[in-house]
């Protein structure tokens, strides 16, 4: 048991890191995303991870390690912004011209009822996140700026209330 803590970065050890890489770190992932808040929240995680793993680096190649899990990072948030864009750009209330039974009209509003069952039941704030994208078509930044709330502040709250969804939805299902 003392081989394992001894192991584990100490306090100290893990704020003299952040006090040495965090601002090159920050840059990096600035240029990567191109955006400060989210290259903010991927700075978070980093040291998150290197609180949770960080005795599994080799502690002579820190900086490398933490460059190599703050990219991982940033990546993990673009895939992330990318399967939400898609998915927020295709309206699921819109039918097109497609004709539809009566049966499938019935089960079509059935699931719309339970859908805004689910939304009410969300926090609040992740409530009010969704429906100005959703409803109102506002952009994130536009939602961010309104709200007075970090941009990445208002994506974490749309990831969350999406993954929320999906999850009660598929639950719903089986």
């Amino acid at each position: 048991m003392t081989a394992e803590k001894s192991d584990r970065l100490t306090r100290e050890e893990l704020e003299a890191l952040y006090a040495e890489h965090s601002d090159e770190l920050r840059a990096f992932l600035r240029g990567v995303l191109r955006d400060a808040d989210l290259a903010a929240e991927a700075l978070q995680m980093t040291f998150v991870k290197l609180i949770e793993q960080g005795e599994t680096a080799n502690r002579t190649t820190f900086k490398g390690w933490l460059f190599k899990v703050a990219l991982n990072e940033a990546r993990g948030i673009r895939r992330r912004s990318r399967r939400e864009e898609k998915l927020l750009r295709q309206p699921v209330w819109q039918t097109g011209n497609e004709t539809l039974s009566l049966e499938e009209t019935l089960i079509r509003q059935e699931s719309v009822e339970q859908l805004r069952d689910l939304i009410q039941k969300l926090p609040p704030e992740q409530q009010t996140i969704l429906k100005l994208r959703l409803r109102d078509e506002i952009t994130f930044a536009t939602i961010a700026e309104q709200l007075e709330l970090p941009l990445g502040t208002v994506l974490t709250r749309m990831r969350a209330a999406l993954k929320t969804l999906t999850l009660q939805l598929r639950e719903r299902e089986s």
